[in-house]
């Protein structure tokens, strides 16, 4: 799973798409986009998912209607003797459920 359906992904650029993802709000259509991303989201290799999402990820930069500048970070402390604490990527992916002190 990435970002990189809504970012690369917009197969129908019309008022009346089923799928309106960012691209499609920014009407902006790259059909060389879209068969990156299908490619990149549909390798089975991790390896070489790796490599397709960041040449994807490159060309992005150069040629799509996004500027990213900032991307906020978070951190999580804990005492020892704390486990089964999960961080997640995004903050709704953290795991308190098994978390156990000793």
């Amino acid at each position: 799973h990435s970002n990189a359906d809504v970012f690369n992904i917009n197969k129908d650029n019309g008022d009346d798409a089923k799928s309106k993802p960012f691209l499609w709000r920014s009407r902006f259509k790259n059909d060389d986009f879209t068969a990156k991303a299908e490619a990149a989201r549909d390798e089975k290799d991790p390896a070489k998912r790796v490599e397709l999402y960041e040449a994807l990820q490159r060309e992005h930069m150069q040629n799509s209607p996004f500027v990213f500048m900032f991307q906020t970070t978070k951190t999580a402390a804990f005492r020892k003797g704390v486990s089964g604490f999960e961080l997640g990527v995004l903050s709704e992916g953290n795991s308190y459920h098994d978390a156990k002190k000793a």
